[in-house]
């Protein structure tokens, strides 16, 4: 059997038992998959059939940084992260090892409202997109989202936290380890 699935962007290619995934974007594409031969192939037709070049091994899509190291695949956003550290101002501010104070409530606060609001926005989208690889300030960017219609003083405060947060663990990402656990070889992804 053979076919296209297409998700949006994401187009999923089977053949048989052979997977391949492609991400394209605009002029960009991913190729991935767990048959080099059937990757190989689908690469060589995609050439032929179209004006393309292969840059190698995937290093950067979209502010995700991609690393391959002996313990598995790291996707992070590092250089983002600092882009959005620099955007929010903080950058010569100290880092902290904690996203949120113990048993702090984040609600509408009869504070006062922010008179421009739009640094937190552009901060609260900015972390929108970092949750991809940080999962670990996902409850927290979540509840600042919900005051993007009202932002008071007192939410920039915790986005500030959540900032100088992510200023001391910016290296911090998924790490997908393919072959982890010994006696299965199932992934053990962290």
């Amino acid at each position: 059997m053979r076919g296209f699935i297409n998700f949006a962007l994401l187009y999923l290619v089977f053949a048989l038992l052979r997977v391949s995934l492609l991400l394209i974007y605009v002029n960009n594409i991913v190729i991935t998959g767990s048959d080099i031969a059937f990757l190989t192939q689908l690469q060589q037709h995609l050439k032929a059939s179209f004006h393309m070049k292969d840059h190698g091994p995937l290093q950067y899509f979209f502010s995700l940084e991609v690393q391959f190291t002996l313990t598995g695949t790291l996707l992070h956003q590092h250089k983002y992260t600092e882009e959005v550290i620099l955007l929010a101002g903080l950058q010569l501010g100290n880092f902290i090892l904690t996203i949120l104070k113990v048993n702090l409530k984040i609600r509408q606060e009869k504070d006062d409202l922010l008179s421009d609001p739009s640094l937190y926005w552009q901060v609260v989208e900015s972390l929108n997109y970092l949750m991809i690889t940080r999962p670990d300030i996902s409850f927290v960017v979540q509840q600042i989202n919900q005051f993007m219609q009202a932002p008071r003083n007192l939410h920039l405060v915790v986005v500030c936290r959540i900032i100088r947060y992510l200023k001391g663990t910016s290296t911090c990402g998924l790490l997908f380890d393919w072959a982890g656990y010994v006696n299965t070889r199932h992934s053990v992804t962290s």
